[in-house]
């Protein structure tokens, strides 16, 4: 059952009672393409106003060989044909699905390519298992032996920054208030 808030009405009652005690007034937001205005306890985080950079492309963007470096790591460990590709991560899911359950998975029904399987299919799931902690750990040193870890972990970390930084006094700001609330609802609470 989901419970709809009517905002036609002023806020009232234990709520508007728990708002004034913790923060002074409700916080009045804006609806939606000119809905009527929402009362809320406090001012939303300025983090709300972000926006999405969830994206590899811009990641992708940030690194030099690191990526050609990785590819030709597992090229010489003996994966051949394993890319990153678009979504920049390799296609795992899709190649160990089949091994651990053939009866649920179709090649290749993601529609990416899929690197062919091992010459000989391992017989149980702790033989899967067992190839597939070989391959994280064979994937896991060409990531370190090529750049590539360390290359995305400060990409991503620049990403933030990037995002961050132009709301950063708001943020601290915002923070000291919730703060101030805490405060005062453990005051509230003592008396």
């Amino acid at each position: 059952m989901k419970v709809e808030m009517d905002v036609s009405a002023p806020p009232g009652g234990c709520w508007l009672k728990m708002v004034e005690t913790m923060y002074g007034e409700p916080y009045m937001v804006e609806g939606e393409d000119g809905e009527e205005s929402i009362p809320m306890a406090h001012e939303p985080s300025p983090v709300f106003t972000l926006e999405e950079f969830e994206g590899t492309g811009e990641l992708v963007a940030r690194l030099g060989d690191e990526e050609d470096a990785f590819e030709s790591c597992l090229i010489d460990a003996g994966y051949e044909g394993w890319e990153l590709g678009d979504e920049f991560y390799p296609p795992l899911w899709e190649y160990f699905g089949p091994l651990y359950d053939p009866a649920n998975f179709d090649a290749g029904e993601e529609g990416g390519e899929v690197p062919e399987g091992p010459e000989e299919t391992p017989g149980d799931f702790m033989d899967v298992l067992e190839l597939e902690r070989a391959m994280a750990s064979d994937f896991a040193a060409c990531g370190q032996e090529s750049g590539l870890r360390e290359a995305i972990e400060e990409g991503w970390a620049a990403m933030i920054v990037e995002q961050y930084q132009p709301i950063e006094t708001e943020l601290v700001a915002w923070q000291e208030q919730m703060q101030g609330h805490l405060d005062s609802a453990q005051d509230y609470l003592g008396a």
